[in-house]
């Protein structure tokens, strides 16, 4: 038969709740808490409505999500329920309101957030429930994915890679980029 929840994604959660997987389908469009403590019989305890996410990245006690056009969404998980936080997408201090939001990445009190034509940028989550747009930084194409390296961002740009040293957050810098020969979505 077929399997309605083909084509999502799982996310491995490895803080300290009781359940310990997330799920975003295209079918079911949200962030679905899983508890799978009895491995062959699990079941849906939570869901939070994501009705555009391409990317979640679980840090903690949250989860963040690329929002498409609603731009990236914070939710606090420490409950079966995920509760929406914080929001990037036409808040004062963190408008991510243009372009589609693929991606995004976490590192400390950071997110790195691939905002399609609008290019990459930076978010300051020290207080998930208040998120600061640090910076913003266009690349050429389409930011679809990026991923850090020591002090650096790659961003994956429709068909390049692009190197932006972000040791400074607030003022990103070009280090280089390396063409690619096909237009690759993730790294």
């Amino acid at each position: 038969g077929s399997n309605p929840y083909s084509g999502g994604q799982a996310y491995q959660n490895s803080t300290a709740q009781t359940w310990d997987a997330f799920l975003r389908t295209f079918y079911i469009p949200g962030l679905i808490t899983v508890d799978t403590t009895i491995k062959n019989s699990p079941r849906v305890i939570g869901a939070a409505d994501l009705n555009d996410a391409y990317h979640i990245t679980l840090a903690g006690n949250y989860a963040y999500a690329a929002n498409g056009t609603r731009g990236f969404r914070i939710f606090d998980i420490t409950n079966p329920k995920p509760l929406l936080i914080g929001n990037c997408y036409n808040q004062g201090a963190c408008n991510i309101s243009s372009g589609v939001t693929y991606d995004v990445w976490v590192n400390n009190t950071t997110a790195y957030v691939s905002n399609g034509t609008a290019g990459l940028r930076i978010v300051d989550i020290s207080n998930p429930s208040n998120p600061q747009l640090l910076s913003t930084y266009n690349t050429p194409g389409t930011a679809y994915t990026t991923r850090l390296k020591d002090t650096n961002a790659v961003v994956l740009d429709a068909s390049s890679l692009q190197l932006i040293d972000i040791s400074a957050p607030a003022a990103p810098v070009f280090m280089g980029s390396f063409a690619t020969p096909y237009g690759y979505r993730d790294l």
